[in-house]
């Protein structure tokens, strides 16, 4: 289940680095758009200066002077020239500052794709729970040989079953991979230290049935000394 939320949270990083980048492109495509009509109006304002510009001489004529001795329609004439330079000149502006954008942003670098990390397998990790069973086995080994004294095949049972369990776990895990909970090894190992602990609990409950006899025959042997 982590494996499958980790590539699907992958997955959807990569989704929204795409949709950012799409995004990116439709507003430098706007901007580019917009840069042109802004170069279209100028032009058009260019040419209606063209149109609206008469000889002075022909509004001298036509019109007459005032107070300062200059004529009023020239002056209407100047200002509105001023007003429409300063139209033009803003769109210029406009028009440069969209191309200098659409230029930085077609020479800004790729987004780098998303970096996936390879899922864990069998082959890459090792399993938490076979540690544990064989730490399992090997614990009712110890116990066997500790508190059960001469030989038996209870003993030997539990020391092959411990040893065989340990010797399964070192070819088959690789400890410096990704830990996982279990893999193809755990039933095995769970099969063998269920098998140690039941040679445990057989052993000890034959100790106990076997302790009151050994008591009743050494108490038989104590009254035959004390006869004696």
């Amino acid at each position: 289940m982590e494996e499958a939320e980790f590539k699907a949270e992958m997955t959807e990083e990569a989704a929204e680095e795409t949709e950012i980048a799409v995004e990116s492109e439709a507003e430098a495509a706007d901007e580019t758009v917009e840069a042109e009509e802004a170069e279209e109006e100028a032009e058009e304002i260019e040419e209606d200066m063209d149109d609206s510009i008469v000889p002075l001489a022909a509004l001298v004529s036509a019109g007459g002077n005032d107070g300062n001795g200059r004529d009023g329609s020239v002056e209407a004439i100047e200002s509105e020239e001023s007003e429409e330079t300063k139209d033009a000149a803003l769109a210029s502006a406009e028009a440069s500052e969209a191309e200098e954008l659409e230029t930085i942003e077609e020479n800004e670098a790729p987004l780098a794709a998303p970096i996936l990390l390879p899922a864990a397998t069998e082959e890459n990790s090792w399993a938490l729970m076979n540690l544990i069973l064989v730490i399992v086995s090997m614990i009712s080994a110890a116990f066997m040989m500790i508190f059960n004294t001469g030989k038996s095949k209870a003993k030997a049972a539990s020391a092959a079953i411990a040893a065989a369990s340990f010797i399964i776990f070192v070819l088959t895990a690789d400890l410096s991979a990704k830990v996982v909970l279990t893999d193809k090894w755990t039933i095995l190992l769970a099969v063998l230290a269920a098998a140690s602990l039941v040679i445990v609990a057989i052993k000890e409950r034959k100790t106990e049935e076997e302790a009151p006899a050994e008591f009743a025959s050494a108490a038989v042997s104590a009254s035959a000394v004390i006869g004696k």
